[in-house]
């Protein structure tokens, strides 16, 4: 039989012959809903976390490791069926990294990706083809320059792609024609010609960038 007991943080604990097996987090806005399930070995390590939706259902599984690390995690709908798969692998010393991901189900097939901006390649390739069925044209923002430029430019899809400059885009502030480039806006700015548009805080700023790189396209100040 299970022991159930009431924590002083209003969580409960689940043992069964002294052993912690489970933690049932409640959430803190609505103390009869459940935030997260916590399940524990017989080491008392986390082997398992499970975190439920507001709505009241399980959305995301995560799987520990025996050095307590995640190393996959898959999110459910709510009808309790997986849709999305991730896992996280990395050598002994090298730092921990998502290795694979794994879209289940979607149009019928099941898709597997080997990077983060491959699968953010597809997506917004599908969205765009969603969009463009109901009469839509696409406008991107490439907001997150390091992470979201390669995938907007490798899309397939036609759409109006941009990027925000949010800080100086060279390393030198000053000698802004022939300085290095701000890692994080490198591979943006190198492939300049291939966006329909930059976007940069300051009028200074955007003379600067269409003196370096030219005005088409065209730098917008917002």
């Amino acid at each position: 039989s299970f022991d159930v007991q009431k924590t002083e943080d209003g969580h409960y604990d689940v043992y069964r012959d002294k052993q912690r097996l489970m933690q049932i987090s409640m959430r803190t806005d609505n103390p009869n809903n459940i935030d997260a399930v916590t399940y524990y070995d017989s080491l008392k390590r986390v082997i398992e976390v499970d975190w439920w939706d507001p709505r009241g259902y399980r959305s995301l599984q995560q799987l520990y490791d025996r050095q307590g690390k995640v190393r996959a995690e898959r999110v459910f709908n709510d009808k309790g069926r997986m849709f999305y798969e991730t896992f996280h692998f990395g050598k002994q010393y090298d730092e921990i990294d998502n290795s694979l991901y794994r879209i289940q189900g979607f149009n019928g097939n099941d898709w597997e990706f080997d990077g983060f901006k491959n699968m953010v390649q597809f997506f917004l390739d599908e969205l765009v083809k969603r969009d463009h069925e109901q009469g839509v044209n696409d406008i991107f923002v490439s907001d997150a320059s390091l992470e979201l430029s390669w995938p907007i430019l490798q899309m397939h899809e036609r759409a109006f792609k941009t990027m925000q400059l949010h800080s100086n885009h060279t390393n030198d502030p000053v000698e802004t024609q022939h300085s290095g480039l701000n890692y994080n806006y490198e591979y943006a700015l190198n492939n300049f010609t291939k966006w329909q548009g930059m976007i940069a805080p300051t009028a200074t700023q955007a003379h600067n960038v269409e003196r370096r790189f030219g005005d088409k396209p065209r730098t917008y100040v917002i």
